[in-house]
């Protein structure tokens, strides 16, 4: 399916106010049961994070951190807990779109129904599609880990490792929206480079969903729903940015 451009004369709401949206529609009647799943699993899955993040911050700085200088500990730790804390939410986050896809695919599924968006192509069953869905999610991981690599492969250089920082925070926006918009878009059988194609048409709003959604993962308790949240908000930037109906093959 080639990519459109974007849908003239159909409102379309900013990133940011698509995933507010994304959080009022999780409680409404005929969404709850499709939210509740995913809701649990993220909730089970960010309490893992939460735990190998002060744990690993804990280990780390009895080993690196001398007896005599453990005062160090009372500055560093507020520091390193949030970045360590936004690095392992984010992995959390991709880990959970993998191991929830089903439970949110059908979320993406109900939402785009209820939006008047255009019914899924017909799949070729379920073992099929099974083994496409698993397939697009490997490469979006490969995906991932390269952008990733990159980042941390500039780090490393001198001079240049200072727009490491800036281009980490970019990066992890990009990819916190690609990853809530996999389900809606893979609605369309959109390739990953479809997928692609959609999202940097759509940078800017794509953007500011990525760091509205990494402002979320730092708030308790709200964070926990992040990931049918913006699943929801997801399936409706995508509706208002492209056609009703599938372009032709």
């Amino acid at each position: 399916m080639p990519v459109s451009d974007p849908v003239p004369g159909r409102p379309q709401r900013s990133g940011p106010a698509c995933l507010i949206e994304g959080f009022r529609m999780l409680g409404q009647p005929g969404l709850r049961r499709f939210v509740l799943l995913p809701a649990l699993g993220n909730i089970v899955l960010f309490a893992l994070a939460a735990g190998v993040a002060l744990w690993g911050l804990e280990s780390a700085l009895d080993a690196w951190l001398p007896d005599q200088a453990s005062w160090l500990r009372w500055l560093l730790f507020p520091v390193l807990i949030l970045a360590l804390l936004v690095g392992t939410l984010f992995a959390f986050t991709v880990l959970a779109n993998l191991l929830l896809g089903p439970f949110l695919g059908l979320l993406a599924a109900k939402v785009n129904e209820r939006l008047g968006g255009p019914a899924p192509p017909p799949g070729a069953g379920f073992l099929p599609d099974l083994a496409r869905d698993t397939g697009l999610e490997l490469r979006r991981l490969g995906y991932i880990l390269l952008c990733t690599a990159g980042v941390l492969l500039l780090g490393l250089v001198p001079v240049v490792n200072l727009v490491a920082a800036p281009l980490g925070l970019l990066l992890t926006a990009w990819l916190l929206a690609m990853e809530h918009a996999a389900h809606a878009l893979g609605l369309r059988r959109m390739s990953l480079s479809e997928q692609l194609g959609f999202l940097r048409l759509n940078r800017l709003g794509v953007m500011g969903f990525g760091f509205a959604s990494m402002g979320v993962l730092l708030v308790p308790l709200l964070n926990l729903v992040l990931l049918p949240a913006a699943v929801c908000g997801m399936t409706l930037f995508v509706h208002e940015r492209l056609p009703r109906t599938p372009d032709p093959e």
